[in-house]
């Protein structure tokens, strides 16, 4: 550390076969130092899978204990998955092991220390007809997977929770489960959510299109400028029936639709039948919104139009609002 120049300097060293080293401060060119290095505890976990599972299914492992935390991804080898863990503290960890996000195995008390033998219970962890593959894929009508990006949840057969478990990319997911009944929720902003549950394999859900709505703000001023910063915002109220009832919330399609009058005319699409809320607002100069109007209307692929009266005071405030832009 010789070019290092004179003051306060913090230190951080490691080794692969030490345990991690403190960060410590020193005052460079004043002092010389000595770092001891323990000898430290490894772990190689070996995960024994069906050969089907094997080619659809990523491995992770989360190691924590002795005030650390680490991941590991497997490495395919020749009759099973590996992960290694090293530059461990001598302690007691506990393993969790997970498939594409869900967690099929956990080990509890794992005794770690320098040179100390495999747990029994890691080599291997068997999980050879328990977990079983999963391609899941959004169709079309005609059978065709389609280009969507979705959001998969998976119902926890032992809590009832519903788990976030990772995205359709492009229409497709592969993933694996335990045991041989699935329970699903695909969400997305390009279809309504589809719920499904059955036998692991390959699973198609055919998607159901969002369909087309207008909706007339009747007293608009037929002159309304393109330019006007009216606009509105309409939403499901309550959100999705379906996500409703099996209690998933917080979700993205429970958001605000925002669209720009045109002709009087609101254009916007609908992902589900249901009851919604539409806003008239008022864009400012300084950024917030003036609400001049909020009105409900039920929506489904049997009603697509309909008519909101905007009252004479409102009517007016924007006749107001247009003369003094």
């Amino acid at each position: 550390l010789a070019t290092v120049q004179p003051g306060r300097m913090r230190l951080s060293c490691s080794c692969e076969d030490a345990e991690p080293v403190t960060p410590f401060e020193f005052s460079a060119g004043q002092q010389d130092l000595r770092v001891e290095l323990k000898r430290s505890a490894k772990l190689t976990v070996r995960v024994l899978l069906d050969a089907d599972v094997r080619k659809h299914v990523r491995l992770t492992g989360h190691l924590a204990g002795a005030g650390a935390e680490l991941e590991s991804w497997a490495q395919e080898g020749d009759d099973a998955h590996v992960l290694e863990f090293s530059s461990l503290r001598a302690g007691d960890y506990q393993l969790q092991l997970k498939a594409s996000d869900l967690t099929v195995a956990t080990i509890h008390n794992l005794h770690l220390v320098p040179g100390g033998a495999t747990d029994p219970r890691v080599d291997p962890i068997d999980l050879r007809g328990q977990l079983h593959s999963v391609q899941l894929r959004l169709v079309n009508a005609a059978g065709t997977v389609v280009d969507h990006w979705g959001q998969l949840r998976i119902r926890d057969a032992r809590t009832g929770a519903w788990m976030e478990s990772g995205y359709l990319e492009h229409g497709v997911v592969n993933f694996g489960v335990l045991g041989t009944t699935l329970d699903l929720v695909v969400t997305g902003a390009e279809f309504r959510p589809i719920r499904w549950q059955g036998p692991p394999g390959r699973v198609d859900l055919r998607i159901e299109e969002p369909f087309a709505v207008e909706i007339e703000l009747a007293g608009l001023p037929a002159d309304l400028p393109a330019e006007s910063p009216l606009f509105c915002a309409s939403s499901m109220i309550g959100g999705s029936d379906l996500l409703r009832e099996l209690g998933i919330t917080g979700d993205f399609l429970n958001g605000h639709d925002y669209g720009v009058p045109q002709k009087g005319i609101l254009h916007r699409t609908c992902l589900e039948a249901g009851h919604y809320e539409v806003q008239l607002r008022w864009r400012v100069e300084n950024g917030e919104d003036e609400s001049l109007f909020t009105g409900k209307c039920d929506l489904s692929p049997q009603q697509t139009r309909v008519r909101l009266v905007l009252p004479d005071e409102v009517q007016r405030r924007i006749r107001e609002l247009l003369k003094k832009k």
